[in-house]
């Protein structure tokens, strides 16, 4: 009876494993997925229902950042013959994108498509930078339907590329306003230079 239970679990363990391209035509499919700084557009090549060829045809990513991204991750995924791969470290949104894009490709029918979860909104957030998304969250905390839309792919705004400043080498005048408020809360966790 153990070895019965042990085959069918085995048996259970691989028909899960097989990647979802086999019930796929052969042919040349296009998707597209959000990058960080807007679509990207993919063709997926299948052949003998096992994926030959992903190719990025349009994007405007930042080039050098994305590069190793869109190099590796439709490598990656011709390899493991599934969409489901790691993604690029450096490089988070444009690998996301072209996985989504794939799957996008591969499977059009569960491609995501945007609703709203009520008829008409009360408030109209134009810009989902950080002020924007401060005052929506502030209008959903009082009850009000908001509505946020930007032009770019991701929300966040410039919080998405902050990595913060070196001080050194700077005037003091600058420091001070840098350090303004909390000094002291910033001096105890090194978050502030010492000016003297």
């Amino acid at each position: 009876m153990r070895k019965f239970l042990s085959l069918l679990l085995a048996l259970v363990m691989v028909l899960c494993c097989i990647p979802a391209v086999a019930e796929t035509a052969d042919g040349v499919y296009e998707g597209s997925g959000a990058g960080l700084n807007g679509q990207i557009k993919v063709s997926v090549t299948v052949s003998g229902g096992k994926i030959t060829e992903v190719k990025v045809l349009e994007h405007s990513e930042t080039a050098g950042i994305s590069d190793p991204a869109i190099e590796k991750i439709p490598a990656a995924i011709v390899e493991a013959q599934s969409a489901d791969v790691d993604i690029v470290s450096g490089a988070t949104f444009t690998s996301k994108g072209i996985i989504e894009a794939v799957k996008n490709a591969l499977n059009p029918d569960e491609a995501k498509e945007a609703t709203m979860p009520f008829e008409q909104p009360d408030i109209l957030v134009i810009g989902a930078g950080m002020a924007g998304l401060a005052t929506a969250a502030r209008a959903a905390e009082l009850g009000l339907n908001v509505l946020v839309v930007d032009q770019a792919a991701t929300y966040g705004g410039s919080a998405n590329v902050a990595g913060g400043s070196r001080y050194r080498g700077r005037p003091r005048s600058v420091l001070r306003g840098l350090c303004a408020s909390g000094r002291r809360w910033q001096l105890q966790r090194g978050n502030c230079p010492r000016i003297r």
